[in-house]
């Protein structure tokens, strides 16, 4: 497996863009206490830089997740505390096959203090199966959680099919915000998408 790691040392502070760009992440499994499957970028020098997703696919991805961090993102996973303080865009990818095991998540897990915006995406059997006490699972497709954030969270066009049933009680989108923040969506589209429990899939 092949992981893509940059960290920006403190001569480099100057604001900018990490694009990944037609990209396929294939037949990853991450076993280790970490989110993601093969991409990590961490930055302390500046708190506007961006990280973008453009057309890359993400193909057979899994992440098993650790009972002491509790993080998922079968394909991308972005939630240690020293990756919160940037930008994410995701354009024009596929999601094919991916899974977190235990914790929410399966395409896409995202803590941050920053924005997140996902356009033109396709999820299809990506999902987290399970629903862990000490971590629902909400959200078990994207799961994106703002804190000392009052930015906007935008999904438009979006497709989420066949995940499978999963335990969690949001089986597809979840949002959550600490602070007052908005959530715009247009363009999505669920199918075959269910949950054990009394769900709803946003």
């Amino acid at each position: 497996s092949l992981m893509i790691m940059i960290t920006t040392p403190s001569n480099f502070a100057t604001p900018g863009e990490v694009l990944l760009q037609n990209v396929t992440f294939s037949d990853i499994t991450n076993l280790e206490p970490a989110c993601g499957s093969g991409f990590w970028y961490n930055t302390t020098n500046s708190d506007s830089d961006t990280v973008t997703f453009n057309s890359c696919r993400f193909d057979t991805t899994y992440v098993y997740g650790n009972n002491n961090v509790m993080f998922g993102g079968g394909a991308i996973g972005i939630e240690y505390d020293e990756c919160d303080n940037y930008n994410v865009v995701i354009t024009g990818c596929t999601f094919n096959n991916c899974k977190s095991a235990l914790y929410p998540g399966g395409g896409i897990a995202i803590r941050t203090r920053k924005s997140v915006t996902i356009t033109d995406c396709i999820f299809e059997k990506t999902t987290c199966p399970e629903n862990k006490a000490s971590r629902p699972n909400l959200g078990s497709v994207i799961r994106v959680e703002y804190y000392e954030n009052i930015g906007v969270f935008q999904v438009h066009n979006v497709t989420i099919s066949n995940p499978g049933r999963t335990k969690g009680a949001i089986p597809g989108i979840y949002f959550i915000t600490n602070k007052p923040a908005s959530f715009i969506t247009s363009g999505i589209n669920m199918t075959q998408v269910s949950s054990d429990s009394d769900a709803i899939a946003m």
